[in-house]
C-alpha cells in the first residue's frame, strides 16, 4: 500500500472504531489490545485495496483481540528463527569486548532455560490475560460478534457463523 492509502486506512479505522464505541459494542474505556476490528469480507486477499481501506461497517466484526490473533494464525506453524552467519558475525563484532558480570550472566541463562525472574513476569502476564476473559461470553447482533460479561441490548448469546 502507498503512504496515502495507509493514512486513509488509519483514518477510516478510527472512524469505524468510534462508531462501535458510540453504539456501545466497544466500551469507551476499553484498554488497548482488548478488541479488534476484523474484516469479514476478504477484500484484502482479492487485492481490492480500495474496499479494504474504507473499513465499511458491514464488512467488519468486533472480536476479542486474542481471538482475532488466533484466527489469523490458525494452522500457521510457528517459525523458528534461524540467524544467518552474517548476522551472527555482525552481532559478535558489536559485542566484542562487552563484559557481563556473573549475576547478569546467571539471569540470562535462567531466562533462556525457561526459569528466572523474567519468566515469572511473562507467566504472570499470561495468567492476568486469562483472568481478563474469565466469565465473559460471546454475543452477536447478526452483524457483530463481541465478548462481554452481560448481553448488551439488541444482542443474543452465541458467536456468528462464518460463511467462507
Amino acid at each position: 500500500m502507498t503512504k496515502e492509502q495507509i493514512t486513509l486506512s488509519n483514518i477510516n479505522h478510527r472512524k469505524a472504531w468510534n462508531y462501535f464505541v458510540s453504539i456501545g459494542i466497544i466500551p469507551k474505556n476499553a484498554k488497548p489490545y482488548t478488541y479488534a476490528l476484523h474484516h469479514i469480507d476478504p477484500s484484502w486477499q482479492h487485492n481490492d485495496i480500495e474496499r479494504y481501506i474504507q473499513w465499511n461497517i458491514e464488512d467488519l466484526e468486533v472480536m476479542d483481540y486474542g481471538e482475532h490473533t488466533r484466527l489469523h494464525h490458525k494452522g500457521v506453524p510457528k517459525k523458528k528463527y534461524v540467524m544467518s552467519e552474517e548476522r551472527k558475525r555482525s552481532i559478535s563484532k558489536a559485542k566484542m569486548g562487552h563484559k557481563v558480570d556473573e549475576v547478569t550472566r546467571n539471569k540470562i541463562s535462567q531466562t533462556l532455560k525457561g526459569r528466572g525472574p523474567a519468566m515469572d513476569i511473562i507467566q504472570k502476564g499470561a495468567k492476568s490475560a486469562a483472568k481478563a476473559n474469565l466469565g465473559k461470553h460471546y454475543y452477536n447482533n447478526g452483524l457483530v460478534c463481541i465478548k462481554a460479561y452481560q448481553c448488551p441490548d439488541g444482542f443474543v448469546p452465541g458467536m456468528l457463523r462464518r460463511v467462507v
